[in-house]
């Protein structure tokens, strides 16, 4: 396909996005159209749309349009994920029914290696409270951006008092004269609500691959927990858990368009949070909670392929050591396919400097669920 002839940001779709208003205040869609420095990705998109079935095409590609970021940037997360899957194992099919499921249909069946790919992707997502503090947070200046926002102690059974927030947010922002490129903030409203970040001076332009603007949420006490990550899967393993007893393997694929989401996050999703006690003569130990992978649930899941701007390789492959149908010879060209370093938990790349089980020489089997991640 000729990169002149766009399927996805074509001309009249363009002309529409000349609407009024500022670009982050559109969905990042807006600012992946119109920012130059974008030009690499967007021609990424389109070579792989143009790849996609014909008969499901237009559909992706209205999602893709959406102003909506949920539903943009998930097409866009399914998208570059078949296109990985297509680069390396050729025939790909796109939403094919399974009996075994009732005739639902996951994102991708490869039929070369019996394999399902369902795609989820994670956002940031805070609660109304934290969304309407970050509302009020970005109407106080219109020169100095909060990049980074974060509001904890959020009152669970009242609503936050914004005139607060404002007065609290207020004189910070009258304060910084823009001297130094950033600058951390941090205060408390009398309702007991803190807020912290980093304010910066001026208008920030990033595109959708590199990052956002204006005030964002990165907190809550129960906007991240771990927990809630949880349950996103489990819907998946259930939807789909039929297909271990025909001998299919399933991988979920966790595309992360989340900034803040780092390996240990993404540790406590699959193998739990990690609770520590006071045993007597022992000292503090570490368990583990809530358990994502164990020997005896959501064993139909072969393994999760894990997306994040934060990983060293961009995707880390955590095969499920329990499943009923294993990852086995399908383990290498998904590697390929997605340029994966296979671990036995995204924690431990950290605990590795940057090292993945592989290199260390560990045998993936050593490790219980219930263990603590190596930190």
């Amino acid at each position: 396909m000729s990169l002149h002839t766009p399927l996805i940001f074509d001309d009249a779709f363009l002309k529409s996005l000349d609407g009024p208003g500022a670009a982050f205040e559109r969905g990042k869609i807006v600012r992946t159209a119109k920012y130059k420095g974008a030009q690499e990705f967007r021609d990424r998109l389109e070579l792989a749309v143009a790849d996609y079935p014909q008969l499901r095409r237009d559909a992706l590609i209205g999602r893709i349009r959406s102003l909506g970021d949920v539903e943009s940037l998930s097409a866009i997360s399914e998208l570059l994920v078949y296109d990985n899957l297509r680069r390396e194992f050729g025939e790909v099919e796109v939403e094919r029914p399974f009996e075994c499921v009732g005739g639902k249909t996951p994102d991708f069946f490869v039929p070369s290696s019996n394999l399902v790919v369902e795609v989820a992707t994670l956002f940031e997502t805070p609660d109304p409270n934290l969304a309407a503090i970050i509302e009020t947070a970005n109407t106080l200046s219109s020169t100095t951006k909060i990049l980074m926002f974060c509001a904890r102690r959020l009152p669970p059974d009242e609503n936050p008092r914004l005139s607060e927030v404002r007065d609290a947010l207020s004189p910070i922002l009258a304060d910084y004269d823009g001297t130094r490129a950033m600058e951390s903030f941090w205060c408390r409203t009398p309702q007991g609500i803190e807020l912290s970040g980093v304010l910066i001076k001026g208008k920030i332009e990033h595109p959708v691959v590199a990052g956002t603007y204006g005030a964002r949420g990165f907190g809550g006490d129960d906007s991240y927990n771990s927990t809630i990550r949880r349950n996103v899967l489990k819907a998946k393993v259930k939807k789909y858990r039929g297909l271990a007893g025909e001998g299919i393997r399933l991988i979920l694929a966790l595309y992360s368009q989340n900034s803040w989401l780092d390996e240990d996050d993404f540790d406590a999703i699959l193998f739990g949070d990690e609770e520590y006690i006071d045993t007597e003569g022992e000292g503090l130990r570490c368990l583990r909670k809530n358990a994502f992978i164990t020997p005896d649930h959501n064993c139909a899941l072969s393994g999760v392929l894990i997306y994040s701007p934060r990983f060293d390789s961009n995707w880390y492959l955590v095969p499920n050591r329990f499943a009923a149908v294993p990852l086995g010879d399908a383990s290498v060209p998904l590697q390929r396919a997605f340029g994966a370093k296979e671990v036995r938990s995204p924690a431990d790349v950290l605990a590795n400097s940057g090292k993945g089980p592989a290199e260390q020489g560990v045998a993936p089997d050593d490790r219980s669920p219930s263990a603590p991640a190596r930190r």
